[in-house]
């Protein structure tokens, strides 16, 4: 109940409950996860856990399974803050799992703000701040507690705005942060199901008002959901989830032969294996595209399928076909004679410079990740407190040939990119000077380090200045994570 202090009853082992043919046990558990594997021999979970009866039973449930492979499970919360009694609930929560023994973490969103958006704006933040988590403690897993009721309005907003094949299947078992995997391993179950797994457990929980709260569109159709029943037919899901499946091999097989992404976070696409590849298939050709410019601008999601067919239609065209370039979902594509280009977009960027400190990684751009050693030798350069990242078409002309020419000599691949595709690469600053060009550390500033006092031998970036990098999109390249179907 809403604000009420829970006293929880903690038990060794949940309750016997395999004879229940409607409550999750740890038979049906230890089942989801096998799906959901490989895991570590002592695995660490995370499980995001707002103290609701969705969340509470699966932190109970993963608690079991990770103890018994001599594992353990760590509680994040987020408090959006946007409720005066979120901090308490959080509190609440600690105190809950507390009396199992299990670590907690509250999370604070520091930027909350109202809006039209605010569900969707509060789910990203959300998901920020767990991925931040999951790198600072060191765990690869986070469970969340989406659930069948949950998959059935996913499903149901989706049909509503005519998502293809893979949207009308649903939510993924499996998705991809950048530190680590979200695991969904409830999908099969009702809400019911897990409300009287915590009865049997003599486990309360709390209420979230905003989930009656009609202003937000899940909740809505939530209500008419009950209304006139789940709303598909369960034929017509297992056949969804089937084409989702079956979609998700094959783009995995079109990125694999005919995509890479470099080290700058260019993809550079090998267009007759491209064509060879999704020539009978132009909505499957959509969604890899989709998901390359996801990856490439850093973005949270693909732009929208309509937009995509139409940059589909360049990259599919023949050599001598105009227009040869247009920009979408944050990049450019290029169309290069047999070769695509896709990279960021200028306009599109965070063009600000950013002073590069040990104290915290900066992720530029929400690309490329830059951090930097706190070691007494690098102190010693002259140049500790004065590097920084910025674009290289922020840069003068002089910097941008002399940048140019430096690459020339000695790489073909990016002494020949087009322009924009220059523009957007990050250059690496000591005061007003370019030092060199990251990730491809092409060093062309020796004389400003030798007069700021570097000592070191030029032997690569790292080792002049202490800063390393790595390109750090919100998901890998590909990674299909439909695993789960129910048993319908």
């Amino acid at each position: 109940m809403l604000g009420a202090r829970c006293q929880p009853m903690p038990t060794s082992e949940p309750p016997k409950t395999t004879s229940g043919k409607h409550v999750p046990d740890v038979v049906f558990f230890e089942s989801a996860m096998a799906q959901l594997g490989p895991f570590e021999k002592s695995p660490c979970l995370a499980v995001a856990v707002s103290g609701g009866a969705d969340s509470m039973a699966l932190i109970l449930l993963a608690d079991h399974w990770a103890r018994a492979r001599n594992g353990r499970v760590v509680g994040l919360t987020v408090d959006h803050g946007l409720r005066p009694e979120s901090a308490d609930e959080a509190q609440q929560v600690g105190e809950m799992l507390a009396a199992y023994g299990i670590e907690h973490h509250i999370l604070c969103w520091q930027e909350g703000r109202a809006g039209a958006a605010l569900q969707e704006n509060a789910r990203e933040a959300r998901y920020a701040l767990l991925d931040d988590a999951l790198h600072r403690l060191g765990i690869l897993h986070l469970l969340v507690a989406h659930h069948r009721d949950d998959q059935d309005e996913t499903r149901r907003m989706r049909s509503l705005r005519n998502s293809g094949d893979i949207g009308r299947a649903g939510m993924s078992a499996v998705r991809y942060l950048r530190h680590g995997r979200v695991l969904r391993p409830l999908l099969t179950l009702r809400k019911a199901e897990l409300m009287a797994y915590l009865r049997g457990r003599h486990q309360n929980w709390i209420e979230d008002p905003s989930n009656i709260n009609p202003r937000f569109e899940r909740v809505r159709i939530r209500k008419d959901l009950a209304q006139d029943g789940a709303g598909v037919e369960p034929a017509d899901i297992h056949r969804a989830v089937i084409t989702r499946q079956q979609a998700e091999s094959r783009i995995g097989q079109i990125l694999a032969r005919s995509v890479s992404i470099d080290a700058t976070g260019m993809a550079v696409i090998d267009l007759a294996q491209w064509r060879e590849t999704t020539v009978d298939n132009p909505d499957i050709a959509g969604y890899a595209l989709g998901h390359i410019l996801r990856v490439v601008g850093g973005a949270d999601h693909a732009p929208a399928q309509a937009a995509t067919q139409k940059a589909l239609a360049i990259l599919q065209a023949t050599p001598d076909i105009s227009p040869r370039r247009m920009s979408l979902g944050g990049c450019l594509i290029h169309r290069r004679g047999g070769g695509g280009l896709i990279c960021r977009e200028f306009g599109r960027m965070d063009v600000r410079v950013h002073i590069l400190t040990p104290e915290r990684p900066l992720l530029w751009d929400g690309r490329i990740e830059f951090f930097r050693l706190r070691d007494e030798k690098f102190g010693q350069n002259g140049i500790s407190d004065d590097l920084a990242v910025a674009p290289l078409g922020v840069c003068d002309q002089s910097h941008t040939k002399e940048i140019r020419a430096a690459l020339a000599r000695v790489s073909a691949f990016p002494g020949g990119l087009p322009r924009q595709a220059m523009d957007v690469l990050p250059v690496i600053f000591y005061r007003d000077s370019g030092l060199f060009l990251a990730p491809l550390e092409i060093c062309c500033g020796s004389d400003v380090l030798s007069a700021a006092g570097c000592q070191l031998p030029l032997r690569g970036a790292e080792k002049t200045t202490g800063i390393f990098w790595r390109f750090l999109p919100p998901a890998p390249l590909w990674g299909g994570g439909f695993k789960i179907v129910a048993e319908l």
